[in-house]
């Protein structure tokens, strides 16, 4: 009786924890120009379904300059193959769903060609950083998956 209980509150544990994120701060430094600056970066968070090969591994990271709340971002760990979106001169731009709470909201993301990192601008930072929980979903290669950010314990820097 004793194991089953263990093991029903350890599934709790693990299923309660499936979306809650750790968060660090980093300082990124140029030291050709001799400037820096800090972000706060979160844990890895997979897709709410996984991807197909070659993207099963694909997982996100969401971001946030210390000193700048207007643009946020999302930093994948390999090219994720993102559909839908318009190309641009250097870029592909997208206008992607987003739930801010139980508010559902559109964003703007630029991602440059062959790049990682998907930067959320014109406004969408500060609403997602007055929110407690920030998910978003994208139409990746083969089909919409969406990635939630528990955003309760975001540090200040």
């Amino acid at each position: 009786m004793k194991k089953l209980l263990g093991i029903a509150v350890l599934g709790l544990l693990l299923n309660t924890n499936t979306f809650a994120n750790t968060w660090d701060i980093k300082e990124q430094k140029d030291e050709f120009k001799g400037t820096s600056f800090k972000y706060v970066i979160s844990n890895w968070v997979k897709p709410n379904k996984p991807l197909d090969f070659p993207y099963e591994d694909l997982k996100v990271k969401f971001y946030k300059y210390c000193d700048n709340n207007e643009i946020v971002g999302l930093m994948f760990n390999m090219e994720p193959n993102i559909r839908g979106g318009d190309i641009e001169r250097d870029h592909y731009s997208y206008q992607l769903d987003a739930k801010l709470d139980d508010n559902f909201e559109k964003v703007y993301g630029e991602l440059d060609f062959g790049d990682k990192e998907l930067i959320i601008r014109y406004g969408a930072g500060v609403k997602i950083l007055k929110s407690k929980l920030f998910m978003i979903q994208i139409k990746h290669y083969n089909g919409l998956r969406h990635y939630k950010f528990d955003l309760n314990n975001l540090p200040n820097c």
